[in-house]
């Protein structure tokens, strides 16, 4: 298999991956029954940019190159499928509204 089509397939597990974690409705009932976690490991959880990095690094091994294209594949394919295929069963129901971004 050659390089490109190993990092797009592995973009496309790592954003199934990332999917499961954040948004489906399996890991929020996990999450429910683990209240003792740690305001930052939730954060953490929660966000699928910095679910996607650390995700990336395990299925690239370490690998930093391979980490960075994965995260960027993986989180473009995490994206188009909530923007065209999202699931209404597993749809992650936490409230950003009280975040905001400042420059």
């Amino acid at each position: 298999m050659n390089d490109l089509l190993k990092i797009i397939l592995t973009g496309l597990v790592q954003a199934q991956a990332v999917y499961l974690v954040v948004s489906s409705s399996l890991a929020q009932k996990l999450k429910s029954r683990l209240p003792k976690l740690p305001s930052l490991l939730k954060e953490l959880w929660d966000c699928p940019v910095c679910t996607g990095f650390w995700i990336s690094l395990i299925l690239c091994k370490g690998d930093i190159y391979q980490t960075l294209a994965v995260g960027f594949l993986g989180s473009v394919f995490y994206e188009l499928k909530e923007k065209f295929a999202p699931c209404t069963k597993c749809t992650n129901k936490a409230d950003f509204s009280g975040i905001k971004i400042t420059r």
